[in-house]
């Protein structure tokens, strides 16, 4: 074989020989490099020193004798089977018979040769395995890839259920702590109980203040339990980011200071449960890579940009004495033609290349560990379909509201919020509720969960624009986004309005007055 049918290899190939003789090594290094094989070898005779060898350096290849005076070539494959590893073992051997050489092949030697047969068919053998390392790691990286979406999908569905559930009890607690706070604030106008009424008022604010960063981790959650098959749409990317360093900060407060430099972004044509996975890796990577125990000295920056071409760009960068790195590199990923160097950021390359977007590490040892993504704006701006009235608009007469939800204390919030103002009329049976409506009951507006036990929003939507077209247009969806597929898809195509099921008391009034006429 001449030069150009040698191996591919850009470097040396890192060959461990187990082989007692100098010169039976010398002769089959003569015949590789003869061959055309770049190689750089270490020659091993005991079972100590290979362990040594695979401890300390990484292999391609092995290639053993079959006999050595302390030791086997069986015995060389099974060291290197106890280690772990995956690589070729080829054995080399002046003479074996040949069940002792089945018995090998067997046990995971992958081909076997005479010393006296050394020549193109040793190399050919060697490329062969060595590619076929290759198939069998990417397999491998593909089946743990399968195995982290699995996982994540489950955790996605788990964490969707979780934010549910508490969704419909803190509906209560935001809606129950608004009208009491608005209760005191009458009750503190007596100079007798201002005092008093004064403290109570600190103290729901105090739980107010708590309930809201409740609320705005359920959202949080939500956004990353999204299944990640979801549509794409114009995303905020500070948005995003907002939510993924709340997601990370457990991660990020004992290592590093956060920094955030936002600069001005266009929206981005993605799913928030894409970026918000592609952020969260990138973040925790670049804080997984600062030494521990240097809180003071260690940043993690955060920074957003709009580049020359239109395009958004986020750098997540991990600086401080100790950041990881082997050696001062830097790669540049466009789509996805570069072999990621672990899961976390294989999925990063495959959700920017699905983007159309560009990916960048940058990491020097000791130094610093920077991420850069670019991503292309969004095609086309959001079209707004706004949960909240103008706020103009504080008084309107007095209407009928029919509330739809299963949920009690939802149902008490909402009772509380807008009985002041106007008549409200429950029902945590859609169909009953439907049978008002056929029966020709009239309201202003219609509240109705997206969510309840047997029929959705969805169905109520359809089966009042049977009965009542203009009815189904006064229909106000109490929503949330962890929703199934099939309702955010109704959502998307429906021009209702929506309003969160974790609602504050006074958008919800101001909902509601702003469509009575």
């Amino acid at each position: 074989m001449d030069q150009s049918q040698s191996s591919a290899h850009s470097r040396p190939l890192r060959a461990l020989i187990v082989e007692d003789s100098e010169q039976d090594a010398a002769l089959l290094l003569r015949h590789l490099k003869k061959s055309g094989l770049q190689i750089t070898h270490l020659r091993v005779d005991t079972p100590r020193a290979m362990q040594e060898a695979l401890s300390k350096q990484t292999w391609d290849i092995v290639l053993s004798d079959y006999e050595l005076p302390q030791f086997n070539g069986e015995m060389a494959l099974a060291l290197m089977k106890a280690n772990g590893l995956d690589l070729p073992f080829i054995l080399i051997s002046g003479a074996v018979a040949e069940e002792v050489a089945a018995r090998a092949m067997r046990s995971g030697a992958h081909d076997y040769f005479l010393k006296s047969e050394l020549g193109p068919r040793l190399v050919a053998a060697i490329e062969r395995e060595i590619k076929e390392v290759a198939v069998r790691a990417e397999n491998m990286a593909m089946q743990e890839q399968l195995l982290v979406s699995d996982c994540l999908s489950s955790m996605g569905t788990l964490a969707a259920g979780v934010a549910h559930e508490i969704n419909n009890p803190m509906t209560s607690v935001m809606a129950n702590i608004d009208l009491a706070t608005a209760s005191l604030t009458h009750l503190a106008q007596d100079p007798a109980l201002h005092g008093p009424m004064g403290e109570i008022g600190e103290e729901l604010r105090d739980a107010r203040e708590a309930a809201e960063r409740i609320r705005n981790i359920v959202r949080d959650i939500k956004i990353f339990s999204r299944p990640l098959s979801e549509a794409t749409g114009p995303v905020s990317v500070d948005k995003v980011m907002e939510s993924t360093l709340r997601m990370a900060w457990n991660e990020v407060r004992y290592r590093a200071r956060l920094v955030k430099n936002y600069g001005e972004t266009p929206l981005v044509e993605a799913s928030e449960s894409r970026l918000g996975q592609l952020f969260l890796n990138l973040v925790v990577s670049a804080t997984q890579g600062l030494a521990e125990g240097r809180w003071t000295e260690n940043r993690i920056i955060v920074s957003t940009s709009t580049d020359d071409q239109g395009r958004a760009v986020i750098e997540i960068q991990g600086t401080g004495p100790g950041s990881f790195g082997s050696h001062a590199e830097r790669n540049t990923i466009p789509g996805a033609r570069h072999k990621s160097p672990g899961i976390a950021f294989a999925i990063c390359q495959r959700i920017v290349a699905n983007l159309g977007g560009l990916i960048e590490s940058d990491r020097v040892k000791g130094h610093h560990t920077t991420f850069r993504v670019t991503l292309p704006p969004a095609r086309a701006l959001p079209t707004e379909r706004s949960t909240m009235p103008p706020l103009s608009r504080s008084t309107r007469p007095r209407g009928r509201v029919l509330l739809i939800d299963d949920e009690p204390r939802n149902v008490s919030a909402v009772v509380r919020a807008l009985s002041r103002e106007h008549h409200i009329e429950t029902s945590h049976d859609a169909v009953v509720a439907m049978a008002k409506i056929k029966n020709g009951e009239r309201f202003d507006v219609i509240l109705c969960a997206m969510v309840m036990g047997e029929q959705s929003g969805m169905d109520v939507y359809r089966a009042l624009v049977k009965i009542d077209k203009e009815q189904a247009r006064n229909l106000i969806f109490l929503t949330s986004d962890a929703l199934p597929p099939q309702l955010r898809e109704f959502l998307a195509d429906v021009p209702n309005q929506r309003i969160d099921k974790n609602f504050d008391t006074i958008h919800l009034r101001l909902l509601i007055n702003d469509r009575m006429h």
